[in-house]
């Protein structure tokens, strides 16, 4: 009896190894969090479960110089399935006292199968005007250091006149926004903020992705022959693989007229569980929706943050009602 204990002690001990280093996760969380001091605003921490596993018990904390300033919706989730992302949402409130400069504090996302933690930074600055002139320069220092680049791919010859245009404009929209701040336009500013780091986006993928020189008449007759083989091959492998895909079908046909009913015995169980599931977060986005919603009326967040918030609250759950409908069969 006391050998079986020991056996089964170490086959459970073995079982919840390999579950942990099959566990695995992302994190998306702002690096840095620019905020008013005396305001409040709303902050969005992601986990991605990319790992193999189910994770269980998922708890979001924040630690740092003062993490009483961060309120949690719901800070403990029960469950997140393989390829599922969780939003945790957390009200972030500065008091009208707090001096100005940078705080560091800490996420921690903990579960019965991994802990995680990674750091960031709360900026807090005397006005708006601080912010966007700071979120402007940020984004200057970041066109300095892409037109770096493109300089030295365009020394070695390389062609990047689409991305030589898109920071040209950039630069035009960042003096746009600064004037903006200046005629107190914050939300025209903020519009073209996001605007500008669009075009940050279109320009690093053309600078990564430049067009291919021109081929000459020799390399193409090369490469015309090349496709010709490669294409001949192709086919006859795509004849061989379906002779053999029709004969693997006919083979096993028989075997999934008798396992078809216990399958679809357990993708029910499987798919009403998952229904549960959904209806539980559609509820908690509504209770979110109610809490900003009150909050907007009391003007406790900035009318960006509202704005933003509900929008993100309207895609999920249009998402979630999508999966609803998928997993109900109409």
């Amino acid at each position: 009896m006391f050998l079986l204990l020991i056996f089964l002690t170490n086959v459970n001990a073995e079982t919840l190894l390999k579950k942990i280093e099959a566990a695995n996760i992302i994190v998306y969380y702002p690096q840095e969090i620019l905020i008013e001091r005396g305001w409040t605003n709303f902050v969005t921490f992601s986990v991605n479960n990319s790992g193999e596993v189910i994770l269980y018990n998922v708890n979001a904390l924040v630690e740092g110089d003062y993490p009483n300033w961060f309120e949690f919706q719901n800070n403990k989730i029960d469950i997140i399935p393989v390829n599922k992302k969780i939003d945790f949402v957390t009200k972030i409130s500065i008091p009208a006292g707090t001096s100005i400069g940078s705080y560091s504090f800490s996420l921690k996302i903990n579960s019965d199968e991994i802990n995680y933690v990674t750091d960031f930074i709360v900026r807090v600055f005397e006005n708006r005007d601080d912010l966007l002139l700071y979120q402007i320069q940020i984004l200057r220092n970041n066109l300095t250091e892409l037109q770096n680049k493109v300089d030295s791919a365009e020394s070695l010859g390389v062609n990047l006149t689409s991305a030589r245009e898109l920071l040209l404009q950039i630069k035009s929209e960042l003096s746009a926004a600064e004037e903006e701040v200046h005629n107190k336009m914050y939300t025209q500013v903020t519009e073209t903020i996001r605007d500008v780091q669009k075009l940050f986006i279109e320009a690093r993928f053309e600078a990564s992705n430049p067009p291919r020189p021109i081929e000459t008449k020799s390399s193409q007759t090369f490469d015309i022959s090349s496709k010709d083989v490669f294409f001949m091959s192709l086919g006859i492998g795509i004849i061989v693989l379906l002779a053999a895909l029709i004969f693997l079908v006919r083979k096993i046909k028989i075997e999934n007229k008798i396992r078809l009913p216990n399958l679809r015995l357990r993708e029910l169980i499987v798919e009403n569980k998952r229904l549960k599931e959904v209806e539980q977060e559609i509820e908690k986005i509504k209770e979110a929706q109610s809490i900003i919603e009150e909050e907007s009326k009391e003007n406790m967040i900035s009318k960006e943050s509202y704005d933003e918030l509900r929008v993100k609250y309207q895609e999920k759950l249009l998402e979630l009602e999508s999966e609803r409908r998928k997993v109900r069969g109409y």
